[in-house]
């Protein structure tokens, strides 16, 4: 071996016998259904937004284009911040409204490496993720400790500050956003780089420990689901140092300082020299924000609250080092961030069968379901438990020219298995409550070991899933609600935010939203009519505060299947037909998975009008959320 040869002398006597290129085609079969993680589908728009939904941050939303996922958020963390500064600038965060960071959704490796001296990526629950230096003061190729925020002390104890624009920022882990998110395991995303490759912590995702000569100079490395990934690390340069990929820095987002009629107030602050001591930021339950903090035996202090005039602006009151300990007053202002226009957002256009599950069903009416007359599991509702991975469905829907509602009976609920498609349990039902026509609507409730079932006679029932029996019952009629015989409750879902059920009455064509109170009587909340000639047969109260509306006009044969979204007071947000592809017949329950990335449709009467099939759903592009 000769020791005097360089790369480029290597690289020139391979030149003649190195390919440009290879092409490798691949066939293959897949024997078995597996379902593949739902983040690490790479840099997609479903991606990003799981990654953000299963963390549980809710107040984080993903709009997205045919090159950009926008993660949009005020930058303004839930969990505590700014304690544990001693080298302030005497900067105070103020949340920063629509604020919409581009990840794009195909990464690709660039010939050269970018640094900027703003952020970089942005963490999943929507703050921004700088580089570790002050001021963008960076040399990625030597570490100056005089420019480390995090050995100056100018960062919290959650690895974040707010910066010029009083917006707050991370240079180094999250840790307390990591604390914080319901899904915190190695292999969790924590945050999205500019380029559209993802952010992990400071381990592989299977756990194992990271060399420190296995990161490069961005801190990162290669990996096999995005092609490559950042990490966060304990020491310099603890975070996103610079990007890999292609990135156009010409439209990422800066938050700027606050504007207002004594700006300089707020834009010529500088840290106080040798740091400040006992600094603390406290909320109170106003929205008051207040920073304290001393410098030379003398108390120092920034105060602000939101203004009940002005949107967008916040009323402040200071005493800081930087202008001379003088209290100044003023009014401050943040320009309005316009939301970047994805043409994911506005329809449902894009649904892809992924699943579908029967044979539990099927299986149930081999147990006795129908009574012999009616041989069919018509799958009228449906839950999904997501921990245990599996689904409800409830055998409704009496059948044709069955007169009397009750001799077919007993029916079912069913529980059953993602897994295998296996019955865990049923729980059968019968006419010995004298009115039980058509049990069609499922939905879970405030009682966790329960689940509530709707029938068409406008029951309400609450099924004791250890006890196997009903507890409780409420009947609309003490609302005032009538409808014709078979016409009542044909969907339901239940809103945690508010307590409240939404009712879907098919007689009716409306939406009732009530509250289940505990002495079995019910209050009625407010109603709103669907388009006329639509029945509601499908309904899903979503964690975003909107409700999903499976509607049939007429017979509700394929092709005439609609989702529609709307607010609660019943504005209509938008409206998709149900695509005859996926074969459909007549969708009768609905229900939307954690992560938005799945929505489950029961078809009550295909195929071949047996009833029996639940079809779980890949949708990429939802109404807007």
């Amino acid at each position: 071996m000769d020791e005097n040869v360089d790369r480029n002398t290597l690289l020139n006597a391979m030149a003649n016998i190195t390919l440009n290129s290879v092409t490798l085609d691949v066939n293959y079969e897949r024997s078995t259904s597996t379902e593949p993680d739902p983040i690490n589908t790479g840099g997609s728009c479903t991606a990003i937004k799981n990654s953000i939904n299963v963390a549980g941050f809710n107040d984080v939303s993903v709009i997205c284009d045919d090159e950009y996922a926008y993660v949009i958020s005020d930058t303004y963390p839930n969990h505590d911040l700014m304690n544990g500064i001693t080298g302030t600038n005497e900067q105070i965060p103020v949340p920063a409204i629509n604020y919409a960071a581009p990840i794009k959704l195909s990464p690709q490796k660039a010939t050269s490496l970018t640094t900027i001296d703003a952020a970089v990526g942005v963490a999943v629950n929507g703050v921004p993720i700088y580089d570790y230096s002050s001021q963008g003061e960076l040399d990625i190729y030597n570490y100056d400790v005089n420019s480390d925020t995090f050995a100056l002390g100018q960062l919290d104890n959650c690895g974040g500050h707010a910066g010029r624009g009083d917006d707050y920022h991370y240079h180094v882990s999250p840790n307390c956003m990591i604390d914080s998110m319901e899904n915190k395991t190695d292999n969790t995303i924590i945050g999205w780089a500019y380029d559209g490759y993802p952010l992990y912590g400071d381990k592989n995702p299977d756990g194992s420990v990271i060399n420190d000569a296995e990161l490069d100079v961005c801190n990162g490395q290669s990996d096999e689901s995005f092609g490559y990934r950042y990490h966060t690390s304990t020491h310099a340069p603890y975070i996103i140092q610079c990007l890999v990929g292609e990135v156009d820095t010409s439209i990422l987002p800066r938050v700027s300082p606050l504007s207002g009629n004594t700006a300089s107030a707020r834009a010529n602050l500088t840290p106080p020299r040798d740091g400040v001591e006992n600094l603390q930021h406290t909320i109170n339950n106003t929205g008051e924000r207040k920073m304290t903090y001393n410098y030379k035996g003398q108390s120092y202090y920034v105060i602000y609250s939101p203004s009940v005039t002005k949107e967008n602006c916040f009323n402040f009151e200071q005493k800081t080092v930087s202008n001379g300990g003088i209290i100044e007053t003023g009014t401050f202002c943040r320009e309005d961030n316009p939301l970047p226009q994805g043409n994911q957002q506005t329809k449902i256009l894009d649904f892809s069968q992924y699943e579908t599950f029967s044979n539990a069903l099927s299986e149930q009416v081999n147990r006795g379901d129908g009574n012999n007359i009616d041989n069919y599991f018509r799958n009228s509702g449906v839950l999904i438990d997501e921990k245990q991975n599996a689904y409800y469905g409830v055998n409704g829907v009496h059948p044709i020219n069955q007169g009397d509602y009750t001799s077919y009976y007993p029916k079912s609920v069913v529980k059953a298995s993602m897994n295998d498609d296996t019955i865990i349990k049923s729980y059968s039902f019968d006419s010995i409550y004298g009115h039980n026509i058509d049990m069609e609507a499922l939905s879970f409730g405030k009682n966790p070991d329960a689940i509530y079932i709707g029938d068409e006679y406008n029951y309400i029932y609450e099924l004791d899933l250890n006890l196997g029996t009903i507890i409780n019952q409420w009947d609309l009629a003490d609302i005032g609600l009538s409808t014709n015989i078979d016409k009542g409750i044909e969907a339901m879902s239940y809103a945690s935010s508010t307590d409240n059920f939404y009712v879907g009455i098919q007689g009716l064509e409306k939406i009732i939203s009530v509250k289940l109170n505990d002495n079995n009587t019910l209050t009625k909340i407010n109603e709103f009519s669907l388009p006329s000639g639509w029945a509601p047969s499908g309904l899903f109260a979503h964690k975003n505060g909107s409700l999903y509306v499976v509607s049939m006009k007429g017979s509700g044969t394929a092709g005439n299947q609609t989702i529609f979204q709307y607010h609660t007071d019943g504005s209509l947000m938008c409206e998709v037909t149900i695509p005859n592809e996926l074969g459909i017949i007549r969708t009768d329950g609905i229900f939307i998975d954690s992560t938005d990335s799945f929505i489950y449709l029961a078809d009550s009467q295909g195929p071949i009008y047996g009833g029996n099939s639940l079809y779980k759903i890949a949708w990429t592009k939802p109404c807007d959320q």
